[in-house]
């Protein structure tokens, strides 16, 4: 990765480079005196070359591996997630998939509460999906959701750590993995295709994986509960 060169104020370039121009005559012609020059002002263009790579190193876009643990860190979100995804995957996530969690919970944390807001911080994570809301105003949300992703960040929108939820609103989750399907969605919107109330994340043979945030099952009642 190549970083532009240090360019501060009037100093047109590197220190140890510009400064020795500006030496007096009576001293350019004293080479132990350049090279003692030169050696300590190479200790400060080495702390500038540092300070020009912190954009990069720790910009949401482009860190990696140790800086974004750093950034979770600052915005509250661990590396490991406290589930087990399918297929055996390791609950450490990778660079790339930790990386959109963490713009996710960026925007969890800015997210003004309202309906609207979700869809703009849906597309801003997954360009070219598709999403439905319907509030069922009784304190639960239906999504489907359209897109073509892998099945470990299916499981981090199933278990809740992508979609902003208020506390105490439950939201049921349905993703169509194969992307759109015109028919599908237009059954959701207008009430014939219901999101289940599971907590499972196996997919139908529809071509949908289904999930419930924010509901336990309590086998003694046979209903499900807020925690």
């Amino acid at each position: 990765m190549s970083f532009p060169p240090f360019n501060i104020g009037i100093t047109p370039g590197p220190l140890s480079s510009y400064a020795p121009g500006c030496v007096s005559s009576e001293y350019r012609g004293s080479p132990n005196f350049l090279a003692w020059l030169t050696a300590n002002l190479q200790l400060f263009q080495d702390g500038i070359n540092c300070m020009l790579q912190f954009d990069a190193a720790f910009g949401l876009l482009t860190a990696v591996g140790a800086q974004l643990d750093v950034l979770g860190v600052i915005v509250g979100q661990n590396r490991t997630v406290a589930f087990q995804p399918r297929f055996g995957i390791s609950p450490v996530l990778d660079d790339n998939t930790y990386r959109l969690l963490l713009r996710a919970r960026v925007w969890q944390n800015h997210w003004d509460g309202r309906l609207t807001s979700l869809w703009k911080g849906w597309y801003n994570l997954f360009p070219g999906s598709g999403l439905l809301i319907q509030d069922n105003q009784n304190m639960t949300v239906s999504f489907l959701a359209g897109l073509t992703t892998s099945t470990l960040v299916q499981d981090l929108i199933l278990n809740g750590y992508i979609i902003p939820r208020p506390q105490g609103v439950l939201y049921s989750i349905a993703l169509l993995t194969s992307g759109w399907n015109t028919g599908q969605w237009n059954a959701f919107q207008y009430g014939s295709l219901a999101v289940p109330q599971i907590t499972s994340n196996a997919p139908e043979t529809s071509g949908l994986t289904w999930a419930t945030i924010g509901t336990t099952w309590a086998a003694e009642t046979g209903t499900w509960e807020n925690p």
